[in-house]
């Protein structure tokens, strides 16, 4: 039987608390660009929305009331930055997936 390296389960272990972080973050991300989306009435709008403004928002909502959960993840040795810095990179790659589908869904 072999056995897992142990870098490997540190290196997965910080995946899945990337991947929670993400997704406690993606329920207002989702929000607000649904939001953002139905007043200006398109759906490139929010696609626009979810790759910038939508993460930013989030971030900015865990910075003011959900503080204390940074001191979680800094402990198992991810700093905040680089929580911030996956979460915007995550969105920006999401965001322009969903415009490019929308671009060519409407273009044919």
């Amino acid at each position: 039987m072999k056995t897992v390296p142990e870098s490997r389960k540190i290196l997965n272990k910080n995946i899945r608390l990337y991947w929670a972080f993400y997704k406690s973050t993606l329920i207002i991300n989702l929000a607000v660009s649904f939001a953002v989306s139905l007043v200006a009435g398109s759906l490139y709008i929010f696609s626009v929305c979810f790759a910038s403004g939508g993460p930013l928002f989030s971030i900015f909502f865990k910075e003011i009331w959900r503080r204390n959960e940074y001191y979680f993840y800094n402990n198992c040795g991810i700093s905040k930055y680089q929580l911030m810095a996956f979460t915007m990179a995550v969105s920006i790659l999401l965001g322009t997936s969903i415009l490019m589908l929308l671009l060519y869904v409407t273009s044919s």
